[in-house]
């Protein structure tokens, strides 16, 4: 009834496959819908990443994709929301070539370049993802759903690009989600490691420099200290800590690893603030390589 009074209202659409692919589970006719609701309005990251959503339902019966933010839908790294939620790994090809023929087809579309866009970012294919985004800013420079995408892989990166996401961020200061922006520019001014970059070889003594001084959303609850931990391989399931310290860092040394200590291997390094009131925001990983 909603689609026959408005069809032009793209949330009857996807309410309505939401219900197909949980009620009965079907997932033929929830991504028909989908997709016409991207018809509809082919700017929309949501339609997308539901689509997606109900792929990686069909090839492993969970949710790929997190949709459960309380802001414009993030495909990575979202903390609120229920279930097991999970970003299955290695790239669906098939879905990957159909894509990409979609795309050929009419390069210039924007609705073909937000689909690549959620496509890889699903995948974690951060490069591959924020070319077909800067694609789609090239086209309408005021979009802001975009631009925050942009913003958020820039920062996961870590290859130099902290200006560059400081700079979304700005402009997004000015647009219609100014509590984002700002959560954005906090984490970037306020916590990050600087250095090692992302991917780097590692040999002996290492110095990790970066800044660590304010809590991610709410800045007024006051620093109250900051930890380095290290995990093996690229997604670590245990944690040591490296360091732990009382004294906020501003741009300067927040810990020392030896890793002639450590075997040779993938290792991750993370970064955790809190805050007095014992909250902390989403923290920052970093993989690197140990080779002694």
């Amino acid at each position: 009834q909603a689609k026959a009074a408005d069809p032009n209202q793209i949330a009857s659409y996807l309410g309505e496959g939401s219900l197909y692919l949980t009620k009965q589970n079907n997932v033929t006719q929830a991504i028909d819908l989908f997709e016409q609701a991207a018809q509809v309005n082919g700017s929309l990251l949501e339609p997308y990443a539901m689509i997606l959503n109900a792929y990686g339902q069909e090839r492993f019966g969970r949710p790929t994709l997190n949709l459960d933010c309380p802001y414009a839908p993030r495909l990575v790294d979202c903390s609120v929301g229920v279930g097991d939620y999970t970003i299955h790994s290695g790239v669906d090809s098939n879905l990957e070539a159909k894509y990409q023929e979609i795309y050929d087809a009419d390069p210039n579309s924007l609705a073909n370049n937000i689909r690549l866009a959620a496509f890889y970012q699903a995948f974690q294919l951060y490069s591959q993802a924020i070319t077909y985004w800067q694609r789609v800013v090239q086209m309408d420079p005021t979009n802001s759903q975009a631009l925050m995408e942009l913003g958020r892989l820039y920062e996961r990166q870590e290859t130099g690009r902290t200006e560059a996401a400081r700079d979304v961020g700005m402009s997004l200061a000015f647009g219609p989600d100014l509590q984002e922006a700002h959560n954005l520019l906090v984490r970037l001014e306020h916590n990050r490691l600087s250095s090692p970059a992302s991917g780097a070889v590692l040999t002996g003594t290492v110095q990790l420099n970066g800044t660590a001084n304010s809590d991610r959303l709410n800045q007024t609850s006051g620093f109250a200290y900051y930890k380095i931990e290290i995990g093996t391989g690229d997604q670590p399931t245990h944690w040591t800590q490296l360091a732990l310290s009382y004294q906020p860092v501003a741009n300067g040394l927040l810990a020392t690893w030896n890793t002639y200590q450590w075997a040779n291997g993938t290792y991750t390094i993370r970064l955790t603030v809190v805050d007095k009131s014992g909250n902390y925001g989403p923290w920052q990983d970093l993989t690197v390589q140990v080779k002694n």
